[in-house]
């Protein structure tokens, strides 16, 4: 079985709405919301909001953290694989993916409107056990995921 194993580093804009508008999406979304363990909207110390990691912060998903049956259970590393597997624009060599279905549009199109803009993660590395890793980054867009991405082959 194949596995990715993905390395991002979170957007430095805040997200725009307010606390009130941020708590109507978590209760609407909340199925989806507690399968992030805690870590969908992250407050740093000013109480601005920023989704799955601050600024200064990295994260991983690892495909190797949760098993392919999905159990609906929480588990971060399954719900970032779900949430960046909605593509719906690519460009580069995005020849890689977490083989998990994603969300709902729904669910990509409030968030979109509750972040007001695009929001993006910069993909350090994304190695799926290919001769080299992958670099680019995912964007949040009105109804899904646009990914870019740059196939890198290590070196002999």
């Amino acid at each position: 079985m194949g596995y990715c194993n993905v390395e991002l580093e979170g957007e430095f804009e805040k997200i725009k709405s307010g606390t009130e508008v941020i708590q109507r999406f978590e209760e609407k979304w909340k199925n989806i919301i507690k399968l992030f363990e805690g870590n969908f909207f992250v407050k740093n110390e000013l109480g601005d909001y920023y989704l799955f990691c601050l600024p200064s912060d990295n994260l991983t998903i690892n495909s190797r953290n949760f098993p392919t049956l999905d159990n609906g259970k929480p588990n971060i590393d399954r719900a970032l694989a779900k949430f960046f597997s909605n593509i719906k624009k690519s460009q580069g060599d995005c020849d890689f993916g977490f083989g998990t279905p994603s969300f709902s549009d729904k669910f990509y199109i409030d968030l979109y409107n509750l972040c007001k803009a695009e929001y993006s993660w910069s993909v350090l590395s994304a190695d799926c056990g290919d001769d080299g890793y992958y670099t680019g980054s995912f964007t949040l867009i009105d109804n899904g995921i646009y990914e870019i991405f740059d196939f890198i082959e290590y070196d002999e």
